[in-house]
């Protein structure tokens, strides 16, 4: 049987479409042709460039040492992330994770290496600290922004202290705060400026620039993300082993039914022994009253003397 579409040796049903997209369309990711790499949050065309909420956040290694760690706070994610090129460089472990991770549309966006321990907080405090499992990958998203921003957008906000001091000049993102940590991160107050500058919104991190910019240009790189995960291959496979293994069942010991045999046959001679011994002892009781039952009222005549020996 041959698909309809591409007239391939395969049904219909299993037909990939390997066809490429325009320039236009949102992908779910992104690989480079040299390097077997993925991207988390995909790439749109657009007319400006939109700033994604970025920050600096100390990040403890294995030996407990903070480093400046770039990081995308991003609420569309439903774990955090980590490159493998930072876990690496901090010495984290890497720990088994049967995770499945879709972008847009549901699709598979890249292979997951594992999952890992790590603890963040703000660089110019200790509080909060923040301790994470994020899931490690080889990329999060290309560099962020895609262009340079204009100078009069830092300008707008030279009065804050920002989050992310270099967020106009793209840089790598090595982590991705998703939506577990997205309401311990931000406290609700936005600075909302004149139409064409991002807004900034106050998190324990500083504040955070996220928006459209006034940049105009054909075509520019914008950054999307709609992240899930999911555990739900764990969850079939431990359902699978449930339902294959057998009930539970005690097997005694050869050793512990030997002992239990010869328990019994102890407690069954002693209760014999026992049975007869007290039946012996009966019998000659009652030998005992017929011999002396005959002799009794010739060598009892005293009525006082008769009482006392059969009271005896």
């Amino acid at each position: 049987m041959r698909c309809f579409i591409c007239s391939g040796n395969h049904h219909i049903l299993v037909h990939i479409d390997n066809q490429v997209r325009s320039p236009t369309a949102v992908t779910t990711g992104s690989s480079s042709a040299h390097t077997n790499t993925s991207a988390f949050v995909g790439e749109a065309r657009g007319p400006c460039v939109v700033l994604l909420g970025t920050c600096m956040v100390r990040m403890q290694d294995s030996s407990g040492t903070f480093h400046l760690v770039r990081a995308l706070i991003d609420s569309g994610a439903q774990d955090c992330f980590i490159t493998m090129k930072c876990t690496k460089r901090l010495g984290f472990q890497l720990r088994g994770c049967t995770t499945t991770v879709a972008g847009l549309g549901q699709q598979s966006v890249c292979q997951v290496k594992g999952v890992t321990q790590c603890s963040i907080r703000p660089c110019d405090s200790n509080d909060p600290l923040f301790d994470i499992n994020p899931i490690v990958i080889d990329s999060i998203t290309s560099k962020t922004p895609t262009t340079d921003i204009p100078l009069a957008v830092r300008d707008c906000y030279k009065h804050l202290v920002l989050a992310d001091r270099d967020f106009d000049k793209p840089s790598d993102v090595d982590l991705l705060l998703g939506a577990e940590l997205f309401h311990h991160i931000y406290d609700g107050r936005v600075i909302h400026p004149e139409p064409g500058y991002p807004a900034a919104l106050h998190s324990v991190f500083g504040w955070v620039l996220s928006g459209p910019t006034n940049v105009d240009s054909p075509v520019k790189s914008v950054g999307t993300s709609l992240i899930t995960s999911t555990n739900l291959l764990e969850k079939m496979m431990k359902r699978f082993w449930e339902v294959e293994e057998p009930p539970h069942q005690h097997i005694p010991a050869p050793e512990d039914e030997k002992v239990g045999r010869l328990d019994y046959k102890n407690v069954q001679r002693t209760c014999l022994s026992h049975i007869k011994s007290r039946f012996r002892h009966e019998k000659a009781v009652s030998a005992l009253d017929a011999a002396f039952a005959h002799i009794r009222p010739k060598t009892c005549s005293n009525e006082h003397l008769q009482r006392s020996v059969s009271a005896g």
